[in-house]
């Protein structure tokens, strides 16, 4: 965690801390010598002298205090995301509760991709439901063209090279208290139109005016301050009418501009950053445009604020019709600024998703970015599952082009994980992130699986019947490429029909564009005679009285199992 300056900033912390105790101890201090110094300046005037100037200072002391505490407050946060990388990194993500299980898919499942203990959980930083989709759109395995892949992975390798920009933006986004927010959700809004009101606004500073010039006549004993406070009051009543009226627009204001106004710190952030790579510098330059009209935004919330205090909303509606004000800004704004706007909010989302993807460049030490090629080929060295740890991570290096794999071995050998490792950097490559290998290279492969297939009572649908659907879905594609990943391939059959069906499901797949990975205990399938199938095992050796794997993918076939051996150990078999 050194990367995060962690102790740094908790020395920062704890500095900070102790200061803001500090003065509100001596506000507290001051505040009882401001009694007592009234109290004898009761007999000695010079207390009361004394007492004015320790309010004085207690008022000097508010404002130092509110700063300080909010560089605590920016601490705490800091520090509460430098929490969740630290937990990323030593394992304890499991616990993240977005898990992102609404998005559950037969291929998100079969790789860990959402749901509990999944990638969604360990990669996710995102705060905005928006930023969530994404995410998700990404991970996906959906093909994206040469050029938008390069433009991903030089953003996301430039954002993992830069945490202090990536976790100011994290704490920047928490100022929505940690609930998800939907920053999109307020566009339907947005949509509503509310017609010109240059009327409106006309008749309000028509008010106004009087109000003020009726003020000032009534200052210099012109005329009777009746006629101001006759205005005044109209003008209250006029306001409080207009508003009654308009009851859902300024619903919607309130909502919007509330919104909104906490993206300040968001936008500040990614402004003040200076960006390399096209992509950051494209969303900073659509950043940078919207920032001025969210700035007119805010100041219609500063506006709006005062007119939802009582004290307030009677001063300023008497005084200047701010009622009116604010809807005709908030019109002015929904003609010219609403489309840039939602060009920032979408840029937000996408930069949650993308600093999200950076993850695993900043937490892992083997990484690389993927090279896409054209060819149906797929070769790596020293891949690793990234959802493991490092300490029990186990690499291994594979290199082919199209053909038919069939792996063997013992039960808890590796078979099932290897399938899956390749798979989710797969998904990751094609999310255009660092993946967990020292080199990768391969082509854009459709992924199908047929790893965590059950039953399903439901819809009356037998697990054999559901690994003939996936094997279906497989053998029917011809849009492109495709690699298929297959776990103990018809397990839920029979052994006559299980090996008949797998050979003519291997015969099916057995052609240019598809590389096919078949995990299984049938060692008939090692010797099935077609052109291009390769055999791959893993093995166990024992020490003692124990089973023990290295996890390592070797060339060639398995010629026992383990099976005997666990069953015996369990005294299932004499």
């Amino acid at each position: 965690m050194n990367k995060f300056n962690y102790d740094k900033y908790l020395l920062m912390r704890n500095e900070t801390k102790s200061i803001v105790n500090k003065i509100s101890f001596f506000r507290l201090l001051i505040f009882l010598f401001i009694i007592i110094s009234f109290i004898l300046g009761a007999k000695v005037n010079i207390f009361n002298i004394i007492g004015v100037i320790l309010i004085f200072a207690f008022i000097i002391l508010i404002f130092i205090h509110d700063g300080y505490y909010k560089r605590l407050n920016y601490y705490e946060k800091y520090l509460n995301v430098l929490e969740q990388y630290k937990d990323r990194d030593n394992g304890n993500w499991k616990k993240f509760k977005d898990i992102g299980e609404e998005y559950s898919s037969e291929l998100f499942m079969d790789l860990n991709i959402v749901g509990d203990n999944s990638l969604f959980q360990y990669l996710s930083v995102c705060k905005t439901k928006g930023g969530r989709d994404v995410l998700i759109d990404k991970l996906s395995n959906k093909k994206i063209n040469h050029k938008e892949l390069l433009k991903n992975q030089e953003a996301i390798k430039e954002l993992a090279s830069n945490v202090d920009f990536d976790v100011n933006f994290l704490v920047a986004i928490s100022c929505f208290d940690g609930k998800l927010i939907d920053l999109k959700d307020n566009f339907s809004l947005l949509d509503k139109k509310i017609g010109n009101k240059y009327f409106d606004i006309v008749v309000g500073l028509l008010f106004a005016s009087l109000c003020i010039i009726f003020l000032l006549l009534g200052l210099f004993n012109v005329i009777s301050y009746n006629y101001f406070m006759g205005i005044f009051i109209f003008n209250f009543l006029i306001n409080f009418m207009y508003e009654f009226i308009f009851r859902d627009d300024f619903s919607n204001i309130d909502k919007i501009s509330n919104d909104y106004y906490k993206l300040n710190d968001v936008y500040k952030v990614i402004v003040n950053t200076k960006f390399n790579s096209k992509k950051l510098n494209s969303i900073s330059n659509d950043i940078s445009l919207d920032i001025d009209k969210i700035k007119y935004l805010f100041f219609i919330n500063d506006l709006n604020n005062l007119k939802n205090n009582i004290l307030s909303s009677s001063i300023f509606n008497g005084l200047f019709c701010i009622n009116i004000v604010v809807m005709f800004m908030y019109s002015l704004f929904l003609k010219k600024d609403v489309n840039t706007l939602k060009v920032g909010i979408t840029d937000i989302e996408e930069l949650e998703a993308l600093i999200s993807l950076a993850g695993i460049g900043i937490l892992k030490k083997n990484v690389c970015m993927p090279i896409l090629v054209d060819d149906v080929e797929l070769d790596f060295k020293n891949i690793e599952h990234p959802l493991i740890s490092s300490g029990k991570v186990v690499s291994n290096d594979f290199s082919n082009t199209a053909g038919v794999n069939i792996i063997t071995g013992s039960n808890m050998g590796g078979k099932t994980t290897f399938i899956r490792t390749v798979g989710i950097n797969l998904i990751l490559m094609n999310a255009g992130t660092f993946v967990c290998s020292t080199n990768f290279k391969s082509c854009y492969f459709k992924i199908f699986t047929s790893i965590s297939v059950t039953d399903n009572i439901d819809k009356g649908i037998s697990t054999f019947y559901g690994e003939l659907l996936r094997m279906k879905e497989a053998i029917d594609f011809h849009g492109g490429n495709r690699l298929v990943l297959v776990d103990e391939i018809f397990k839920g059959t029979n052994y006559n029909d299980r090996i008949y069906g797998a050979m003519n499901v291997i015969k099916k797949l057995d052609d240019s564009k598809t590389i096919l990975f078949v995990t299984t205990h049938d060692f008939e399938l090692c010797d099935y005679k077609i052109k291009n199938l390769r055999n791959y095992y893993f093995k166990e050796y024992y020490e003692g009285d124990s089973i023990k794997f290295d996890y390592k993918l070797r060339e060639g076939k398995c010629e026992s199992t383990n099976a005997k051996y666990l069953m015996k150990k369990l005294n299932i078999i004499d």
